[in-house]
């Protein structure tokens, strides 16, 4: 009985007295049942199937019947019932407490919160529909039964009694055992669920640092440790099960077989035998019930536990966790080596300038953001692409970037297509380019991790460098474990500039030739944008920028303008490339500064 659960729940209280209720009502049923039926069938042996009839009252073994079968469907239906309406009070209890953790910037990660509310919340249907249903019953029935017993034969009643504790003794030895199994398939389970969950929401991240195939191979090895937990745990729950059997059925036996003798000697009435052979199963009958039902409310029992710390507040955690990193490096900053045999030989993109050739981009054909975009890209220079919000500039970078396919045209450098047509091009183009997003993901890692994912291998010097570059070498020094402090989900714990300045170190990390940026400085203040840019003129003259940017300051420090006029129909002449005819006067225009 778990004492605080029913304390914290009304319904919970009141379900367990309906339950007690209706177990004394199967006790006096199960009892009469065994009694009338053994008094029919020993009337049936020793005067005849006629005289049967007569021994008791037909309505009265009709009755008996007949509430044995609706007690068995309000059994199964009252459980199910209030198992649906606690899970639903709980989900409303755990969805208020998670969101005033959340707005107090504490609480549990999302992933585990999701677990909890989907595969959690189902997994206590076999614990409060199940075991919790069946305490009363397994209290009342077998102490009404062994009575019973007693009081026909006392040797049966005898043995009864001894071997009737062995059942309980064996669950707790198992649930002993099960326990610490059970906790760790759960938490196995929920390190699965946070991992998806991060390389899911970081799969755009992922994909430009070419760490795809990587986190796919760290969710696999995870889902099947995950497999592996449960088959244990599956493995001791069928062998526990066996020697219930076992147990209960030479118990059953353990009567059985002496009532035969002393019927066949005449030393007990073929009704009082009978009787004690028909009640005896039902005297272990609930246990067995618990038994079946015990290794899945293990699991809701750890649910039911995970619940409680959140609503308690022991899962809430600091926004930025003092954690030492592991020494083993996390799968995600792993390098994703590429067979070169495979891969097209392409120009480098700080030495030969990147070509749009009447491109098209978009994330649907029927409604491209741009169409007929032809440009030229200085090798070793930056350009600032702008134009009202909606245009597509993100959507171009995407494309650049190798996120989006393009819907038509192509992207050439050195007069080779970039655009990639396999697994192993597009790794080869993602080693020469770094992305910087308008909203970087970061990874529930440390700092330090978070930035070599530009470059698996770097050293804290280099990484330390970036951060500087950067402009994130001084928030960095502040937080509690510098480079090594572990950030939440998604850069929890940062503001908003902070995470992009992260994410703009782990971009420089990479020492791009080709580096792309989606509004780098839209969350920093005149101080550290300045910083920025100086940052990003030094790099112009080793990689090619391509900026998209809605600030003045950004613009006054690239070499080049591309505008992007809303509506984007059609595009003109540019530096060099032709486009098709245009069926609309809205050209692109270029501003070129000394």
């Amino acid at each position: 009985m778990d004492l605080a659960l029913v304390r914290s729940s009304p319904l919970l209280r009141r379900f367990l007295v309906h339950r007690a209720l209706g177990a004394v009502v199967e006790a006096v049923l199960t009892l009469v049942q065994c009694v009338v039926l053994a008094s029919v069938l020993a009337a049936a042996v020793e005067r005849g199937p006629g005289a049967a009839l007569h021994a008791v009252p037909v309505p009265l073994l009709a009755a008996v019947i007949v509430g044995r079968a609706a007690h068995a469907w309000w059994d199964r239906a009252s459980a199910g019932a209030a198992a649906a309406r606690y899970k639903e009070e709980l989900r409303a209890r755990l969805t208020e407490a998670v969101t005033a953790a959340a707005v107090r910037g504490r609480g549990p990660r999302p992933a585990s919160v999701v677990a909890l509310l989907g595969r959690g919340m189902d997994a206590l249907d076999d614990h409060l529909a199940g075991s919790i249903a069946l305490l009363p019953q397994v209290v009342v029935l077998p102490l009404a039964v062994t009575g019973t017993i007693w009081a026909a034969d006392w040797v049966s009643g005898l043995v009864v009694l001894v071997t009737l504790p062995l059942v309980p003794l064996l669950l707790a030895l198992v649930g002993m055992h099960t326990k610490a199994r059970t906790e760790a398939q759960w938490a196995v389970l929920l390190r699965l669920g946070g991992y998806f969950l991060q390389a899911l929401n970081g799969l755009a991240t992922l994909r430009v640092f070419g760490q795809e195939d990587r986190a796919a191979a760290s969710v696999r090895a995870r889902a099947a440790e995950h497999r592996r937990a449960t088959v244990r745990t599956l493995r001791v729950a069928f062998l526990s099960t066996f020697v219930m059997d076992t147990l209960t059925s030479l118990s059953v036996a353990l009567i059985a077989v002496p009532v035969g003798f002393r019927l066949l000697d005449g030393a007990m009435p073929l009704s009082t035998g009978l009787a004690v052979l028909l009640l005896t199963p039902e005297a272990y009958r609930p246990l067995r019930l618990l038994a079946a039902r015990f290794h899945a409310a293990q699991e809701g029992r750890t649910v039911l536990a995970q619940v409680r710390s959140v609503l308690d507040g022991d899962a809430a955690r600091p926004a930025r966790v003092r954690e030492r990193p592991s020494p083993v490096r996390p799968p995600l900053v792993r390098p994703s080596p590429v067979r070169a045999s495979l891969v097209r030989p392409l120009p480098d993109p700080a030495r030969f300038p990147l070509v749009l050739d009447r491109l098209a981009v978009g994330h649907a054909p029927g409604a491209p953001a741009l169409t007929g975009l032809s440009w030229r890209f200085e090798a070793g220079r930056s350009c600032a692409v702008t134009g009202p919000s909606g245009v597509g500039k993100t959507t171009l970078l995407r494309t650049v970037a190798g996120l989006l396919p393009p819907l038509a045209g192509d992207l050439r450098v050195g007069g080779v297509s970039v655009v990639p047509r396999t697994p192993q091009d597009r790794a080869a183009w993602t080693d020469r380019i770094a992305m910087v997003p308008q909203q970087p993901h970061l990874f529930a890692l440390s700092v330090a991790d978070n930035v070599r994912l530009g470059r698996a291998g770097a050293d804290d010097g280099e990484v330390w460098d970036a951060l500087e570059a950067a402009g994130a070498a001084d928030f960095v020094h502040r937080l509690p474990d510098g480079v090594a402090t572990r950030v939440g989900e998604g850069g929890a714990g940062l503001s908003g500039g902070e995470r992009q300045r992260i994410a703009l170190a782990r971009a420089l990390l990479r020492r791009p030739s080709l580096l792309l940026l989606d509004e780098p400085t839209a969350r920093l203040d005149g101080g550290t944008e300045e910083h920025v840019l100086r940052a990003l003129a030094a790099v112009a003259g080793r990689a090619t920028l391509l900026v998209a940017t809605h600030r003045p300051a950004v613009v006054e420090h690239t070499d080049s303008v591309l505008r992007l006029p809303a509506p984007m129909t059609t595009t003109g002449v540019t530096a060099g490339v032709t486009t098709a005819p245009a069926p609309a006067p809205a050209p692109a225009l270029k501003e070129i500064r000394p």
